[in-house]
């Protein structure tokens, strides 16, 4: 999880942020520079400060799902894998689209044992995915939960 992990937050630093909706043009300066601090921070392995960072840009903006993405990650790499399921349950609903907030909420359910919602948010993941490598990996994932219930 580590390995994908850090490939999360290299993407990241590859894709312009997506910020959601700062009402003024300094909160978006102020969001972009918190979200880039964060992600300077992962790329270190300094999981608590980008954490800190990724939470100072979602309160100034709480509708920017990168950063909640990335809070999650975060997260997940302090071993807060509770904590990092809010998260990523709220990157998915700002995002319903989102590949990536759904494949983590995915594992972090299953993780969690919250067997009924980790099949509900893989089926999901498949329907936006149904091909490569990750889809594969859902799939086997997928079948897994169902073989357990």
């Amino acid at each position: 999880m580590k390995i994908a992990s850090l490939l999360l937050i290299t993407l990241f630093c590859l894709m312009p942020a997506l910020p959601g909706e700062a009402s003024e043009p300094g909160e978006q300066i102020a969001v972009n520079r918190y979200f880039q601090k964060g992600i300077e921070y992962s790329n270190k392995g300094e999981h608590e400060k980008a954490a800190e960072e990724f939470r100072k840009a979602i309160t100034i903006d709480e509708r920017f799902p990168d950063a909640y993405l990335a809070l999650t990650v975060a997260l997940i790499n302090m071993r807060e894998p509770e904590e990092a399921l809010v998260y990523a349950v709220r990157a998915s609903e700002l995002d319903p689209e989102s590949r990536k907030a759904l494949f983590i909420k995915a594992r972090l359910y299953e993780r969690n044992g919250e067997t009924d919602k980790a099949i509900s948010a893989w089926e999901r993941y498949l329907k936006l995915n149904p091909e490569g490598r990750r889809a594969r990996k859902a799939k086997r994932h997928l079948e897994t939960l169902r073989e357990a219930q």
